[in-house]
């Protein structure tokens, strides 16, 4: 029936409404306006979205929307103050609200921090298309995935290229390593959200 895409789409907005004050005070510095402009990008792009979906009804516009809120997760990475290095990262998120430390307490809060953006995107997708045909969702979460496994396969490129640089351990194998580890990321956000929301 028409009452379980809404009930779906009623969850997707919502877990991204309740999930907004966790991750707002887990950024560091700027990453908290950042964050807070990115959440207006997203649900204006949705509003855009909408319109191209309804008004215009063109198959291949939505399919390039699709491919550029893969980029989003990308842009949020970096404007929250993310970088593809160790020592960039926000080790102060991982003892936010606790007066004690706790390895995997640590481990889940600094990794909420980082990954942020690209659990956002996935959220996106799911909100944008709760609402269409099982054929259409699993077309969009292939090429949504697409563009991060395609991502990956540059910097697997560019690492092997450049295997013998001076800077390989310095900038390349990071790179690698923040690809690898938020195209993981971004697959069990897809099948967390297909299984949850769609």
């Amino acid at each position: 029936g028409t009452g379980k895409p809404k009930g779906r789409l009623s969850f997707a907005v919502r877990a991204v409404f309740c999930l907004l004050p966790e991750f707002y005070i887990l950024q560091m510095g700027n990453g908290r306006l950042a964050l807070a402009l990115a959440y207006l990008q997203l649900f204006v792009s949705i509003i855009l979205y909408v319109k191209i979906q309804f008004f215009h009804q063109r198959i291949d516009l939505e399919l390039i929307c699709t491919l550029l809120f893969g980029l989003y997760a990308a842009q949020i990475f970096h404007a929250t103050g993310h970088q593809c290095q160790f020592s960039s990262l926000q080790y102060n998120s991982a003892f936010v609200g606790f007066d004690t430390f706790n390895w995997w307490r640590g481990a889940a809060l600094l990794s909420l921090n980082t990954w942020t953006s690209h659990i956002l995107a996935v959220l996106l997708v799911t909100i944008l298309y709760s609402r269409q045909h099982v054929k259409k969702q699993t077309v969009a979460f292939l090429a949504f995935g697409f563009t991060f496994s395609m991502q990956s396969i540059f910097v697997m490129l560019c690492s092997t290229i450049h295997s013998r640089h001076l800077m390989v351990w310095g900038v390349f194998a990071p790179k690698f390593i923040f690809n690898s580890i938020g195209l993981c990321v971004l697959d069990a956000m897809i099948l967390a959200a297909y299984a949850l929301f769609l």
